[in-house]
């Protein structure tokens, strides 16, 4: 039995670059709310309270975008889970986040998608969906490899 391995992970400095853009917008706008001015919109005046709430409130999907940058720093230190390819199964994390293992037999699977925009193969099987972003392997050519694999697995 011959069995293919593709590492799972984020890309390595993803998880720096979004702690980046939203840890620097945060501290922006958290300036911004805490100075409290008024701003004008296509030349109308927002009144100073719309102006305040509206920022606090991006300050704070800014800060929650932050922490998420952070937990992705956290889970990039962790070693990386693999994708398995048996001549009878596929075993996957069940996403980036959740590495629970989650088994399917080549037999269950009913339909196999890819989607673009970002490129996830998307694995409808009996017993729900699993998706597997393109970003989560090591390369374009992995990606390809492992879907080729896939699609061959399941026509015999």
């Amino acid at each position: 039995m011959k069995e293919y391995k593709f590492k799972y992970k984020h890309k390595p400095l993803a998880p720096y670059y979004v702690f980046l853009f939203f840890g620097i917008g945060t501290v922006i706008i958290a300036i911004a709310a805490w100075n409290e001015k008024r701003f004008s919109l296509f030349d109308i005046e927002i009144p100073l309270i719309v102006s305040t709430i509206f920022l606090w409130i991006f300050f704070a999907g800014f800060l929650f975008m932050s922490i998420v940058g952070i937990l992705m720093i956290i889970d990039s230190r962790k070693p990386a889970a693999n994708i398995i390819i048996t001549d009878y199964d596929i075993s996957s994390p069940k996403s980036g986040f959740n590495k629970k293992i989650v088994t399917i037999p080549f037999d269950n699977i009913v339909r196999l998608t890819i989607h673009n925009t970002p490129t996830i193969l998307e694995i409808v099987h009996q017993n729900g969906v699993l998706k597997i972003p393109k970003a989560m392997l090591e390369s374009n050519s992995k990606f390809e490899q492992m879907t080729d694999l896939i699609a061959k697995k399941i026509k015999n």
